[in-house]
């Protein structure tokens, strides 16, 4: 299997089973939002200066998080299933990292769980309650 496939799996693994994560999922779904192929691909690329996907993926989905190495790396442990197969250090590749997001959103989409915001455009009316795009909401 490839990074982007474990991740897929573990990503659907994730939206599946995981209780309370309806509003990270949501977070998620409005960091795809608008986005065209390429520009999603290239957000989990590493630029000068940035932290790594899965540190910024984080703080997307919860952004009350500090970001802090102690907090991201509980998350991790929680939404991954890590072993001999998959260890950790495989966060470190962006494309494990894009694939547990696409299929984390394949599945809460395949559930019914994405509702108005279940589109790949961006919902005008959400837009607009949440103040537009901006930086923040990455819309």
């Amino acid at each position: 299997m490839s990074a982007y496939d474990d991740g897929c799996s573990q990503g659907r693994h994730w939206a599946r089973h995981a209780s309370g994560i309806e509003s990270e999922l949501a977070n998620l779904q409005g960091l795809r939002a608008g986005k065209s192929d390429e520009q999603w691909q290239s957000w989990f690329l590493l630029e000068k200066d940035e932290r790594p996907a899965f540190q910024r993926l984080v703080k997307t989905l919860r952004p009350e998080s500090n970001g802090s190495p102690r907090e991201v790396s509980s998350y991790w442990q929680q939404a991954v299933n890590f072993g001999e197969a998959l260890p950790p250090s495989v966060l470190r590749d962006s494309e494990f990292v894009r694939g547990f997001a696409d299929g984390a959103l394949s599945a809460w989409r395949a559930a019914g769980g994405a509702g108005e915001r279940g589109s790949e455009l961006p919902d005008e009316n959400w837009i607009d309650e949440h103040g537009g795009p901006t930086s923040d909401n990455d819309t």
